[in-house]
Parts: structure tokens; sequence; C-alpha cells
């Protein structure tokens, strides 16, 4: 699925997994490069369709 005009690029990450302090991942060191900012709403509506679509 394409990104939606509406999803932005993410260029650093911080999460809380089961512990007590933070990971912190920048898009400068992911071989990956930047995430995005989705409109949740609309990509999983956007993927709903895609599996309904006929054929």
């Amino acid at each position: 699925m394409r990104s939606s005009p509406k999803d932005a690029p993410s260029f650093a990450n911080c999460s809380v997994w089961g512990g007590p302090g933070t990971t912190e991942q920048d898009s400068l060191r992911d071989p990956d490069g930047h995430g995005w900012y989705l409109d949740r709403v609309r990509f999983e509506e956007r993927g709903r369709m895609a599996v309904v679509r006929p054929l």
C-alpha cells in the first residue's frame, strides 16, 4: 500500500516495551530509513478494501 498524502515522514522513534527505560531510534542509523506517521483510520480502511477487492 502506498502512503496517503495525509501521512507524514517520521525521523525518530521513542518506545517503551516491557521495561523501565525508553528505546530511541533515529532514521540516520536505521538501514530502512525513516518511518511514517499514518492516518490510522484511512490506512485500515484501505487495507480492508484491498482484501475484499474482487480479482
